[in-house]
């Protein structure tokens, strides 16, 4: 038992000593919290010309890993548990969630947003639209290659 004595007092004396580090520590960490929060803010807004120009010619957004499209804007994430789309709403200029089972629609605020969905995955998620173009026409030259081909199959008929 003196062993354990031992082990809990050290524990004690070197709490105390980490008591400053793990404050500055917390302390930090809700400040890169916040850096985090608006540079997805910014970055959102920076892109929102963007988006409006891919929702204006009637396109729809695509989320990575996921089938769903949604003409409200870039969809962040798809939960599959919750059944639930993250999205950037160009009419709300904000993250919303979407429930898929009834439509319903609700806004989030960015902290709330980076709680559930990780900053890389967000970010790349808005960044997606810079290659919207690119996407669009790779799909297209695939689409019309297979088309070709079904046609050359029938050539001699």
């Amino acid at each position: 038992m003196n062993k354990l004595d031992d082990l809990v007092k050290e524990f004690i004396e070197r709490n105390k000593e980490d008591a400053s580090l793990l404050d500055k520590l917390e302390l930090k960490q809700k400040e890169l919290i916040v850096e985090q929060e608006e540079k997805t803010r910014q970055t959102a807004i920076k892109l929102m010309p963007v988006m409006q120009l891919i929702a204006s010619m009637g396109y729809r957004f695509k989320g990575k890993d996921t089938d769903y499209m949604s003409s409200r804007g870039p969809i962040l994430k798809h939960d599959l548990r919750a059944n639930r789309l993250y999205i950037f709403s160009l009419e709300r200029k904000g993250p919303i969630t979407v429930d898929l089972r009834d439509n319903e629609v609700k806004p989030i605020t960015y902290r709330k947003l980076l709680e559930e969905v990780e900053f890389t995955q967000v970010m790349d998620s808005l960044l997606m639209t810079l290659q919207f173009n690119d996407d669009l026409i790779e799909l297209y030259e695939k689409s019309n290659s297979e088309l070709e081909a079904q046609l050359k199959k029938f050539d001699d008929i």
